[in-house]
């Protein structure tokens, strides 16, 4: 089978499953609803939080472009669409923001250790404020 036919048929498997699992988490709680959002941000956050750290390297010369391309791509994809289902999942937007603003903090703290993490945790951290600034329609979209 040809390598990119797999990788998206994995991707439609675990997204796909992940859809299931939170339409059904939509017919429960607010709570569950919210707990489960958070998680899924998480995961976004994560996601996130590897992008800006491969384009910070990239730009200061510590790894090529042609190296970056690729996982910039994937793990954006992955942020995005984990950001899609958790927003559509949560009640209220405190579970979403809450997400990046945990791992912006930790990774800002990290900075001591390993200093372009105080340019991921920034970034991390703009992004939580602008969606807890964003109004919100609390409609579940999923």
């Amino acid at each position: 089978m040809n390598v990119a036919f797999e990788f998206i048929l994995i991707n439609l498997v675990i997204f796909g499953s992940l859809f299931l699992f939170l339409r059904w988490v939509c017919t429960q709680s607010a709570t569950w609803r919210n707990v489960t959002a958070f998680v899924v941000e998480l995961g976004s956050a994560y996601s996130a939080s590897f992008v800006f750290d491969m384009l910070v390297q990239a730009i200061t010369g510590r790894l090529q472009f042609d190296n970056v391309v690729a996982p910039v791509c994937t793990w954006s994809g992955i942020a995005i669409a984990c950001h899609f289902f958790a927003s559509g999942t949560a009640v209220s937007k405190k579970p979403l923001y809450l997400a990046y603003l945990i791992l912006g903090l930790i990774a800002t703290a990290a900075c001591f250790i390993h200093t372009y993490n105080l340019i991921v945790g920034v970034s991390l951290l703009v992004i939580a404020g602008v969606i807890a600034l964003i109004p919100r329609n609390n409609s579940p979209r999923i």
